[in-house]
């Protein structure tokens, strides 16, 4: 029987397909439809657009602009971390002009990958493990003035945790907590 959330999931994959050309990837893989999105854009080193979203079994997707304002690839997988991850990814473009995602993992770890160079392929993804008790937002991330990635959440504990880069290219620090304000 034909139901109306089959419909819409039908919707939606041709919807896909037309407007994001959402076909297999070089391993015939395609995006479970079903829950698509949200989207989140960045853009590469060189101008390209690229586009990020996680279906619905934790796995991130995405697709670039071939040229700067012209044409898209294929959507592709990046894979996941362990488990999958819960929530939107969020995306930051090192000093270096490489781009990074950041993902909560359903293990209660930070998640992250980069592209190797930049307008370049993928890293695997690694882990920036977890504040002290673990955190419940969505990772906020943002680029110091020395070109250095910072990355915000906040703790089960209802602090503000913070870990950074060493420097532009460099590891990351520890999970170091701000504290929360006292009224």
């Amino acid at each position: 029987m034909l139901t109306v959330k089959k419909l819409v999931m039908a919707a939606t994959a041709i919807s896909l397909v037309l407007l994001f050309n959402v076909t297999a990837d070089s391993k015939g893989k395609v995006p479970s439809v079903g829950s698509f999105g949200p989207y989140v854009l960045s853009e590469n080193e060189d101008g390209r657009l690229e586009a990020f979203m996680k279906d619905k079994d934790g796995e991130l997707w995405h697709i670039y602009q071939v040229d700067p304002s012209n044409g898209w690839g294929p959507w592709e997988s990046l894979g996941m971390p362990p488990d999958g991850f819960f929530d939107p990814p969020v995306v930051a473009k090192n000093a270096d002009g490489r781009l990074e995602v950041f993902a909560k993992g359903k293990d209660g770890g930070l998640w992250h990958m980069w592209q190797i160079e930049p307008n370049s392929p993928w890293s695997e993804w690694h882990n920036l493990s977890m504040p002290h008790r673990g955190f419940i937002s969505v990772p906020v991330v943002a680029q110091n003035a020395d070109g250095r990635l910072e990355v915000f959440v906040k703790g089960k504990d209802g602090e503000l945790w913070h870990v950074w880069q060493g420097g532009p290219v460099h590891g990351w620090s520890e999970w170091f907590s701000l504290g929360i304000p006292s009224w």
